[in-house]
């Protein structure tokens, strides 16, 4: 399952990504979630293709590439 958040804000004179998902998956019976890089096109959907550290469940990452994005439906 993913959320699409907003994140509003500049670093010096360059304005930050504005959105991100937060996705939560499970691996054996534990719940955990990650949070994608910064995406400039806005997301849609409540899918995700994550990549998981099997040795370490709690890392993971969100593939951009696996989303979809608003106006490319």
């Amino acid at each position: 399952t993913c959320h699409v958040t907003v994140s509003y804000g500049s670093v010096g004179t360059r304005k930050r990504h504005p959105w991100t998902v937060l996705c939560e998956y499970r691996y054996e019976g534990q719940t955990y979630t990650v949070r994608s890089t910064y995406l400039w096109e806005e997301p849609a959907g409540s899918t995700a293709r994550i990549f998981l550290d099997q040795d370490r469940p709690g890392q993971a990452w969100v593939d951009p590439g696996s989303l979809q994005y608003r106006g490319s439906m």
